[in-house]
């Protein structure tokens, strides 16, 4: 777990260095890095917090905040955090079922 913690601690400095939340995450554009970076920093953010009591989102990039939640404003966007919180519940209700 510490292993993985400096790894990640690693990567997330590292595109830190790269994203420019210009404001997109590759500058004036919209493109395939804002797909993958609005689906993947809320699931590194949820992760970190869960297994180390701390965002590392918020604490190594705390403009992705803003930037994630102008991405969330796009109508796919929307979608694609409706069909993220369904499946969500659906494994919650799951896994409370077989207990």
């Amino acid at each position: 777990k510490q292993e993985v913690e400096k790894q990640l601690e690693k990567g997330v400095r590292s595109l830190t260095h790269l994203a420019r939340f210009d404001p997109y995450i590759g500058g004036k554009e919209f493109t395939h890095a804002d797909c993958a970076a609005f689906v993947h920093l809320p699931l590194l953010s949820m992760a970190t917090k869960k297994a180390y009591g701390r965002d590392f989102i918020d604490e190594f990039m705390p403009a992705a905040r803003a930037y994630l939640k102008m991405v969330g404003e796009r109508p796919h966007a929307q979608k694609v955090n409706a069909d993220r919180k369904a499946a969500q519940d659906a494994y919650a209700a799951a896994k409370a079922a077989k207990k």
